[in-house]
């Protein structure tokens, strides 16, 4: 299943590389184009004396952009050819391990709280998370780091009941969490050791490390397609068209002034039309392919976790966390539906309590 939530994000990352690379190429040439529009268009109002061809390297970028469909540095050639480099830097970035080092930065800049050592909390989770290596040991002969190794960082978030852990044995529950756990807690930290373990799951099963190295390389897809809405011509088109569109109240005076402003809106509009394509087919192929795909490794990946949990002899702490959060949120829907199969990176707790009942049963522990 490993070998299918790589072989599935890779994919995702081979296409979106793709359509990300094209997309810098169509920013390029919208700029290109309303660059002639201006440059060409007060040359011919005589407000300047020089056409966007006599620019410093005009020439050149315009033979570097302009070929779309062939020859062997065409539109498509520069498209393919960067993303095989991306995709070249990415696996060996992933392979060596070298992303961890980035990890750490960006976490060093992060505004998550370490627990200190001394509050009661801590020592409740380092006491769990003790319990936790030992029985893994003892249980399924696995030998995690030392739980002394581990640290534990408060998100600063009231309003959801969340806990995860980093590729860099960093822990990290929610301030709503700690407080649930706490108030729906027994006395034997049965919650508290469940959902540790559950974490500990992901991290034995690596699942933390394709998810925060996708993470990093999605930071960088959405920032250039930021940058597309951001930097390229839109709001000058609307401003132009919205203008025209006022100018035609005047009658024929009005239309002989709207003329230019609609036309500029128009050429605007055909030079955001690749850009626009491209982003619309890259959010279509991702929302009805790639995202249901990744959502259903991402399931597995839950199931896996869960069943680490169990094996260790947590697996009613689970029952009763499902439990109790169905009653927190008012929420006992089970069963199958088109739109969790697209929308949801996490099975239903229902179809998770039932997955670990069978376990359960299946291991002689009912």
């Amino acid at each position: 299943m490993r070998i299918l939530s790589v072989t599935v994000y890779f994919l995702g990352l081979i296409f979106s590389s793709f359509m990300m690379f094209l997309l810098v190429l169509c920013l390029l040439i919208e700029f290109m184009a309303l660059r002639h529009l201006i440059f060409d268009g007060l040359h011919f109002l005589n407000i300047i004396q020089f056409t966007s061809q006599d620019l410093i390297g005009s020439e050149i970028l315009d033979s570097f952009l302009l070929r779309v469909s062939s020859g062997k540095y065409s539109f498509m050639y520069y498209a393919f050819q960067g993303t095989m480099i991306f995709i070249g830097i990415n696996v060996l970035v992933y392979i060596t391990g070298v992303w961890k080092i980035f990890v750490k930065i960006v976490d060093g800049y992060s505004n998550y709280k370490i627990i200190n050592p001394q509050d009661p909390i801590r020592q409740k989770l380092s006491a769990a998370l003790a319990e936790i290596h030992n029985n893994a040991s003892t249980k399924l002969n696995i030998t995690l780091p030392d739980y002394n190794k581990f640290d534990f960082e408060i998100q600063d978030d009231n309003e959801n009941i969340g806990f995860h852990i980093t590729p860099t044995q960093v822990l990290r529950p929610t301030k709503k969490v700690l407080t649930y756990l706490q108030s729906h807690n027994k006395q034997d930290n049965d919650l508290f050791k469940a959902v540790l373990a559950h974490e500990i799951g992901h991290f034995v099963n690596k699942d933390t490390e394709i998810n925060q190295f996708k993470i990093g390389i999605g930071m960088v897809s959405l920032l250039i397609r930021s940058t597309f809405h951001k930097l390229s011509p839109r709001k000058w088109r609307d401003m132009a068209f919205m203008a025209g569109g006022g100018m035609l109240d005047g009658g024929c005076f009005g239309l002989i002034l709207a003329f230019p402003l609609l036309m500029i809106a128009l050429l605007l509009w055909l030079a955001m039309l690749p850009g626009i394509i491209c982003l619309w087919f890259d959010e279509k192929f991702n929302y009805y392919v790639i995202t249901p795909l990744i959502n259903l490794t991402s399931r597995g990946q839950e199931y896996r976790a869960d069943a680490f949990a169990t094996k260790l002899g947590y697996g009613q702490g689970l029952l009763d966390l499902f439990d109790a959060l169905d009653k927190f949120y008012g929420n006992n829907a089970g069963g199958f539906s088109w739109q969790r199969f697209f929308q949801d990176s996490h099975p239903t707790n229902y179809a998770r309590t039932k997955n670990i009942v069978h376990l359960m049963n299946k291991m002689g522990n009912p």
